[in-house]
C-alpha cells in the first residue's frame, strides 16, 4: 500500500514518516488486541505463584487485591509489549521498503525530474480509474491524501488519552468503595469476567466451576495439605501398598483432574505451580512413602505437559543448594526419570570442579 501511494512522491523523507506512521498504529493496537487479555491471566497466575512460594497462604490474599495488583501492572506490562511490537513493525517496514527509499534517493541526487515508479504503478491496475480525491498525481501526495497516514498517529494519541482518562475514573471509583475487613469471600465482578472458568470435574469435592486463579490453587493445594496429613499416620512404605479406595488416592485423583481439565489458557501455569509444590512437599518429606508418593504425584504432572516436565528438570538438575545433596530424593528422581542421570552427574561433576 506504501509503494502503491507514494508511487509519484519523491521524497523519501516524506514517504519514511508515513510508512511509520501507519505501522506504529496498527502494530500496537494488534498486540494489545491478541495479547492484553492472555497477560493479564498470566500476572494473575504469577501473582498466586509467588504468594504461595512466599509463604502467603490463599485465603490471606483475596482476589479483589491480586486482581488490584494485577491492574496496577497490567498497563505497565501491556506499555512494554505495545513499544516492542512497533519498533519491530517500524524495522521490518524499513527493511521492506528499504530499496524505494534508495531510489527516491538516487533520484533527488542525480535529476530535478518528477519521480515516477514504474513498478509499482504497474502493480496497480486501477490506479487510472480513481476517483480525483485517490487519484495519485506528479509531484506526490497532496495534503488531504497525506492526512490519512496522520491520522494514524491521531488515532494512536486518542487511544491512549482515552485508556488514561478511563484509568483514572478507575481509580477514582476504587477510592470510593468502602474498605470493609472480612469481605474476602465477595469475588471481583471483573475477575470473574475476565478470568476463563476452570471447570473441573465430578466428584464430590470438585462438581462445580472455579471462577478464579486463586480460588484454583486454593483448592488443590488444600487437597496437597491433606496428602501431607495422611502420609504422617501411615505405615507402609510405598503407593503400591495402599488401596485404590483409600482417601489418599481420592486426593490425588482431585488434584490431577483439576489440573486436567483446567481451561488451556491456564493449565501451563496451574500445572508448574504445583508441580513446584510437589517438589517442595518432596524434599520435605521424611519418609520413604512420602517421596515415593510425591515423586509419582510430580511423574503425574511432568506428563501433562512437556514444557513443565522440562522446568522441572531445570530445577532439579541446576539447584545451587543443599537439595543436591539429599540422596534419598535423588534417587527417586532417577529411577522415575524426572531427570537424567547423565545430566545430573555432569552438573555434579561441574559443581564439584568449582572454587569454593
Amino acid at each position: 500500500m506504501i509503494l502503491k501511494d507514494f508511487a509519484m512522491e519523491g521524497k523519501e523523507g516524506q514517504m519514511h514518516t508515513s510508512a511509520h506512521m501507519m505501522v506504529k498504529n496498527l502494530a500496537g493496537s494488534l498486540a494489545l488486541v491478541t495479547a492484553k487479555e492472555p497477560l493479564r491471566n498470566q500476572i494473575l497466575v504469577n501473582i498466586c505463584s509467588l504468594s504461595i512460594q512466599n509463604g502467603f497462604p490463599e485465603h490471606n490474599v483475596s482476589d479483589e487485591e491480586i486482581q488490584q495488583v494485577t491492574a496496577d501492572n497490567l498497563d505497565v506490562a501491556c506499555q512494554v509489549i505495545e513499544k516492542v511490537a512497533t519498533d519491530k513493525a517500524i524495522l521490518e517496514i524499513d527493511i521492506s521498503l528499504a530499496s524505494a527509499y534508495e531510489a527516491r534517493r538516487r533520484h533527488c541526487k542525480h535529476t530535478n525530474s518528477t519521480f515516477w515508479d514504474t513498478s509499482a504503478m504497474a502493480a496497480s491496475h486501477y490506479s487510472g480509474m480513481l476517483p480525483n480525491p485517490l487519484k495519485l498525481k506528479l509531484g506526490g501526495l497532496e495534503p488531504e491524501q497525506l492526512r490519512i497516514y496522520e491520522e494514524f498517529l491521531n488515532q494512536q494519541q486518542q487511544q491512549h488519552q482515552q485508556h488514561q482518562q478511563l484509568q483514572l475514573q478507575q481509580q477514582q471509583q476504587q477510592h470510593l468503595q468502602p474498605q470493609v475487613p472480612g469481605l474476602d469471600a465477595i469475588r471481583s465482578p471483573a475477575l470473574a469476567k475476565n478470568t476463563p472458568n476452570l471447570t473441573v470435574g465430578s466428584s464430590e469435592n470438585a462438581n462445580h466451576s472455579i471462577n478464579s486463579v486463586s480460588e484454583a490453587l486454593a483448592q488443590i493445594n488444600s487437597l496437597a495439605g491433606g496428602i501431607e496429613r495422611l502420609v504422617l499416620t501411615m505405615t507402609v512404605e510405598s503407593l503400591a501398598e495402599i488401596d485404590e479406595n483409600h482417601e489418599i488416592r481420592g486426593l490425588i485423583n482431585e488434584i490431577l483432574q483439576m489440573l486436567r481439565q483446567a481451561n488451556p489458557t491456564l493449565k501451563d501455569q496451574l500445572t508448574l505451580t504445583f508441580a513446584q509444590k510437589s517438589v517442595a512437599m518432596l524434599y520435605q518429606s521424611e519418609t520413604k512413602l512420602g517421596r515415593d508418593l510425591f515423586v509419582s504425584l510430580l511423574e503425574e504432572i511432568c506428563e501433562m505437559t512437556p514444557k513443565v516436565a522440562h522446568e522441572v528438570s531445570q530445577w532439579l538438575i541446576y539447584a545451587e543448594d543443599e537439595r543436591n545433596y539429599n540422596m534419598p530424593v535423588t534417587l527417586v528422581l532417577i529411577t522415575h526419570r524426572i531427570i537424567s542421570l547423565a545430566d545430573f552427574d555432569a552438573q555434579s561433576a561441574l559443581t564439584l570442579n568449582l572454587p569454593n
